[in-house]
């Protein structure tokens, strides 16, 4: 992608910009470690996929849906079409999500035992999640409430299945390349590295899926 199409005039890129640099900040502040970080990244991983499922069913579609469903009304077709898509999408990111988690779990409750004892560290990751859903709350009302809904052709609808995916994966690569290098040369300012990289990750994410799918 082109990053000289990221729309910097954006209410939305920068409230996501906003609450990716709220976690930078308290992640310094209060020092936390790569499990803590991940489980701040999944859970706004979950938050990306629970609006995509709203999108799904709140898109403004038009033209003709590509879905076999012979004898139903085009205005039928596409709420099966909402339907048959919202569903799939449920169970097969949410099996994505379980796997992930289940993943980092299993990795870092012995790469990273060290879990917040003060409850001050735990509001503030409270406190950054929020921050996350927020944003996210805003992009979906900036974008789809009051501009009247995403546009897109009917044969664009199956896009949206992918979105979160490609929004998601490179994101955690980024915590994860920052974690492996901080393993080998023990910096902490390889930490804050890649969440800068995580957050670059997560505009340009949010830069295709608007760009692809704005018209």
């Amino acid at each position: 992608m082109n990053i000289m199409r990221i729309n910097w005039k954006d209410k939305s890129l920068w409230a996501l910009l906003l609450a990716n640099l709220v976690t930078i900040f308290f992640a310094v502040l209060e020092n936390w470690n790569f499990a803590t970080l991940l489980l701040i990244f999944c859970l706004q991983s979950a938050i990306i996929g629970f609006f995509n499922l709203l999108k799904m069913f709140t898109a403004n579609v038009t033209g003709e849906v590509r879905i076999y469903a012979p004898g139903l009304a085009p205005t039928k077709q596409l709420k099966f079409a909402r339907l048959v898509l919202g569903t799939f999408f449920f169970f097969h990111y949410g099996f994505f999500m379980f796997v992930f988690l289940a993943s980092y779990t299993w990795f870092f409750m012995f790469a990273v035992p060290d879990t917040p004892q003060k409850i001050s560290e735990v509001t503030l990751i409270a406190f950054s999640i929020m921050a996350f859903f927020v944003s996210h709350l805003f992009s979906y009302y900036n974008n789809f409430i009051k501009n009247k809904g995403l546009n897109m052709d009917g044969s664009e609808l199956w896009k949206l299945f992918w979105f979160p995916y490609v929004r998601v994966i490179p994101m955690n690569l980024a915590i994860l390349f920052g974690w492996v290098l901080f393993v080998f040369f023990g910096n902490q300012l390889l930490m804050t590295a890649s969440l800068v990289l995580k957050t670059f990750a997560d505009i340009v994410g949010y830069s295709m899926e608007y760009t692809r799918t704005s018209k």
